[in-house]
């Protein structure tokens, strides 16, 4: 199975699409326009129905790829606030599905979905997990409760956010990846791959443990989408 790895797209999709069977959209599709959560998730969910959609049918129309998979990320408010709208438009195309902490087997391989990230950048944003620094025993307990949550049997994970020290390094030397997702990925999971993005500066991809991790984020630091979709075969 081929599997075309993208994320942090924030918006722009004037960028090459390669064949493969599945393609993954790993969060921060959507584009910001303010920092009013309602605002930016009525904006976004018209762009969903205006373009992103129309987009994605397109591609499972011209066969580029059989299923796509969409997972939320913390720039998409549209998911949090106005989610029935936007799962209307999604589920209007076959083959596509959306996964807030579920799963879904594509050709006898369970792809599992997840938007949460570690405290990052303020309240603003949506699908943070708590703030360590306020009551570090709630961020780690809500954490450990989203985590434990993947089945062992996953062959795909799909994150936001990394898991800590891969590729979660930013731009400012501060690794902000989360250590109880890398516990329960090299401990219990062991997915034959799990990608994210988030960390638009730590793009690439590696093997650890066995483990194809990839880093997605189609947009760089300065939100130029110039970082080409990955492919990865499993």
């Amino acid at each position: 199975m081929k599997i075309a790895c993208s994320s942090d797209l924030h918006g722009r999709f004037d960028i090459k699409w390669p064949k493969a069977d599945v393609l993954i959209l790993g969060g921060d599709i959507c584009s910001n326009h303010s920092n009013m959560r309602a605002t930016d998730a009525f904006i976004q969910s018209l762009w969903i129905e205006s373009t992103l959609m129309p987009t994605l049918a397109k591609l499972i129309e011209s066969k580029t790829y059989k299923d796509i998979v969409i997972i939320a990320g913390n720039h998409d408010k549209v998911f949090a606030y106005e989610q029935e709208r936007a799962l209307d438009a999604i589920h209007s195309v076959p083959n596509i599905h959306y996964l807030q902490d579920e799963g879904v087997k594509i050709e006898n391989k369970l792809f599992w979905g997840s938007p949460w990230t570690p405290w990052f950048y303020g309240n603003h944003w949506v699908f943070n997990l708590p703030d360590p620094l306020e009551n570090p025993a709630r961020a780690r307990a809500h954490a450990r409760s989203i985590w434990e949550l993947i089945p062992t049997e996953t062959d795909v994970l799909i994150t936001h956010g990394p898991p800590y020290s891969i590729m979660d390094e930013c731009a400012d030397g501060r690794t902000v990846g989360c250590p109880h997702l890398a516990e329960e990925v090299f401990k219990r999971i062991r997915p034959s791959l799990h990608m994210f993005g988030h960390i638009h500066e730590g793009r690439g991809m590696c093997v650890r443990d066995g483990i194809t991790f990839v880093n997605a984020a189609i947009c760089t630091l300065e939100y130029k989408p110039t970082n080409e979709i990955q492919v990865v075969e499993i």
